[in-house]
């Protein structure tokens, strides 16, 4: 029971210690890049990624890329993609919210939430 208690414990800390931070900018969306994950080799059962760049985005994960990504398989994408090309077309800026990690491209920060700043 006491190593039960002890791996328990330890699976609590490597948690906390794996938690990413949120981080957000506004500004105006100045390209939109829309792709597979993989194009190489070429896949049609591929997840899509949306990117999103924005003024004073932070290059992502050690890259020159100042971009977020969103992936097809989530939730809010046919909304966030929606939103995004709205305000890239009517020069809208938009607070976009990111997470300081990058799992769905390993060159883009993750999506966490965007909205309309009028």
């Amino acid at each position: 029971m006491k190593n039960i208690l002890l791996v328990f414990a330890c699976f609590l800390v490597s948690m906390q210690c794996m938690a990413v931070s949120e981080k957000g900018v506004t500004g105006k969306i100045t390209k939109i890049l829309s792709s597979s994950v993989s194009r190489n080799p070429y896949n049609t059962e591929s997840e899509g990624a949306f990117y999103i760049y924005i003024d004073g985005l932070p290059s992502a994960c050690g890259t020159t890329q100042k971009r977020v990504v969103i992936g097809s398989n989530h939730p809010l994408f046919a909304t966030v993609t929606s939103v995004a090309l709205m305000a890239y077309s009517t020069e809208l800026e938009v607070v976009l919210a990111y997470l300081e990690s990058c799992t769905v491209h390993a060159n883009s920060w993750d999506f966490s939430y965007m909205y309309i700043q009028k």
